[in-house]
C-alpha cells in the first residue's frame, strides 16, 4: 500500500468462515457473490487499501490465503482459503491481452458516468424539487437518459461476449428497468438482456443484489425475467429471492384473480426455500408466507373486512353501514402518499363514478418504526372519512396491508373486486 513494498504485518487466524455463514449484513450488501462453500479467512494481521492480492502465510511461510477484503472493527480483516484458490487455479484459464481487458473495463466505467452525470440532470431539468413523480414530468425538457443507456450497455455487453465486462452490464441494465421511470420504448432492450442473463448468467450470484434490492419493477419484460430466473438458476439463493421477487411483483402490479393466482404460485416456491436464506432481517420462508396470508385475504373475491373507528371528527364510522354501495377504501401514511398519489387516485375513482352510489373512506396509519414531522402529519382529508389506525394497527392487520398507499374497490354486496399499491395505476380501471 501506499507505494511499500514487501511490508509483513503478523496476527492469529481469528475464525474461518463458509459465505453462507457471514452474517447477513454483509450477503445483503451486494459486495460479496462467491459460491456458498467458498471459505475465507478472518485474521487480525493488519491489512490497509492496497493489500488485497497480497499472501496470507503461515509461521512456515506457507500460504494458507489470498488478502481479499477488510470491514472496520479490530481484527475484521479477510483471506480467500488457499483450498477455494485452488479451486479457482483449476479452472481452464483463458488468457487475454491487458488492451483487451483494460478497454471494456474503460468503456463500461464510461457509460456508468455519463449515466450518473444524465441521470442528475434529467431528474434536475424534469420534475418539480419536492415530490417526484409522472404527474409533475414537465414535456419537451430532457430526455429519459434510459433511452439511452439502456442500448448502449446491451451493445457493450454485445461487443465483449464471454468477458466479464458483459455480465456487469447486462446486470446494470436489469437494474434499470425496474425503476419506476424506465421507459417503455426499451422493452425490446430489456427482453433481449434477459434472454442472456437466463441463459448465461442464471446462477450468477452477482444477481443478489437486484433481487435484494426491494425494487418493484413495473416493466412486464424485468417482471417476466425475474420470474423466469426463480425456475431456470440452480443456486437455491438465487431461486428463492426470485420468487419472492416475482410474488411482490404480482401482489403490486395485478389486481384480479389471475394475478393473485401467480403470484401464491411464486410464494409458495419461495416458501419452501431452506430457513437459512434471508430477505431483509427475516427468513425468505417466513416472508413468503407472511405473503400468502395476504394473498388469500383482502384480495379480489374475498369479502371486505370490517372497518369501524372514529373520523377525522370524532364521529362513529362502520364499513357495514355503506353495504349497497360502491366503497373505495384507501390506506395511506401522513409523510407525503396522500398528497402525491392518493388523493389524484381517488378524484379519478370519484369523477368515474359519477352517476353510482359511491363511498369512499381513508384509513391513516404510521409505519412501524417511522416517524413523522411536519405539515404532512397534521393534514387530515376532509372530503370523506378518514380513520387513524392507532395503537397495535389493527385495521391495517386485518387488511393486510403491507405498502402504502394500498387502495380497494368493494362492491355493494361488500366483496373486493380491485386492489392495487402501484402509485402509477389507473384507479379507474379497477371499476368491473
Amino acid at each position: 500500500p501506499w507505494g511499500f513494498q514487501f511490508v509483513a504485518t503478523d496476527g492469529i487466524v481469528s475464525a474461518t468462515h463458509k459465505t453462507d455463514q457471514l452474517p447477513a449484513r454483509f450477503l445483503q450488501s451486494g459486495f460479496i457473490h462467491s459460491a456458498a462453500d467458498v471459505v475465507w479467512i478472518q485474521t487480525t494481521a493488519a491489512v490497509s487499501n492496497g493489500n488485497s492480492g497480497g499472501p496470507l502465510l503461515d509461521e512456515s511461510g506457507r500460504v494458507i490465503g489470498i488478502v481479499q477484503w477488510m470491514t472496520r472493527g479490530q481484527g475484521m480483516n479477510f483471506a480467500l482459503h488457499v483450498a477455494s484458490v485452488r479451486k479457482l487455479l483449476a479452472r481452464p484459464a483463458q488468457l487475454q491481452t491487458l488492451e483487451g481487458f483494460t478497454k471494456p473495463e474503460a468503456d463500461f466505467f464510461a457509460l456508468m458516468k455519463g449515466l450518473q452525470m444524465d441521470s442528475m440532470r434529467f431528474r434536475q431539468e424534469n420534475f418539480f424539487p419536492f415530490g417526484g413523480g409522472a404527474e409533475n414530468l414537465t414535456p419537451g425538457r430532457a430526455k429519459n437518459p434510459l433511452l439511452k443507456y439502456v442500448p448502449a450497455l446491451l451493445a457493450l455487453a454485445t461487443e465483449h461476449r464471454g468477458k466479464d465486462v458483459e455480465a456487469r452490464a447486462l446486470l446494470v441494465l436489469m437494474n434499470l428497468s425496474a425503476k419506476k421511470d424506465c421507459p417503455p420504448k426499451v422493452a425490446g432492450d430489456v427482453k433481449k438482456a434477459s434472454d442472456r442473463l437466463l441463459g448465461d448468467f442464471s446462477d450468477d450470484r452477482r444477481l443478489l443484489s437486484f433481487l435484494r434490492s426491494g425494487v418493484m419493477p413495473s416493466l412486464p419484460e424485468t417482471r417476466e425475467f425475474v420470474g423466469a430466473l426463480s425456475k431456470a438458476s440452480s443456486d437455491p439463493e438465487i431461486r428463492a429471492l426470485a420468487a419472492l421477487m416475482s410474488a411482490r411483483c404480482m401482489d403490486v402490479n395485478g389486481n384480479d384473480g389471475e394475478s393473485v393466482k401467480t403470484a401464491l404460485e411464486f410464494a409458495r416456491d419461495a416458501a419452501k426455500c431452506p430457513p437459512g436464506i434471508m430477505y431483509g432481517p427475516q427468513p425468505v420462508a417466513k416472508a413468503a408466507r407472511t405473503l400468502i396470508d395476504k394473498l388469500t385475504h383482502a384480495v379480489a373475491g374475498c369479502p371486505a373486512p370490517e372497518l369501524t373507528g372514529t373520523d377525522q371528527d370524532g364521529k362513529p364510522v362502520r364499513f357495514a353501514d355503506l353495504k349497497g354501495r360502491h366503497v373505495v377504501v384507501a390506506f395511506y401514511t401522513a409523510e407525503n402518499e396522500f398528497k402525491t398519489n392518493v388523493s389524484r387516485q381517488l378524484n379519478d375513482l370519484v369523477n368515474y363514478g359519477k352517476g353510482r352510489p359511491l363511498s369512499v373512506m381513508g384509513v391513516l396509519f404510521e409505519e412501524p418504526g417511522r416517524t413523522f414531522s411536519g405539515s404532512g402529519k397534521r393534514e387530515v382529508q376532509k372530503a370523506w372519512a378518514s380513520l387513524k389506525d392507532d395503537g397495535d394497527g389493527s385495521l391495517r392487520k386485518a387488511w393486510r396491508i403491507t405498502d402504502a398507499p394500498t387502495v380497494f374497490l368493494i362492491d355493494p354486496k361488500g366483496v373486493i373486486v380491485g386492489k392495487f399499491t402501484d402509485p402509477q395505476s389507473q384507479a379507474c380501471l379497477l371499476y368491473t
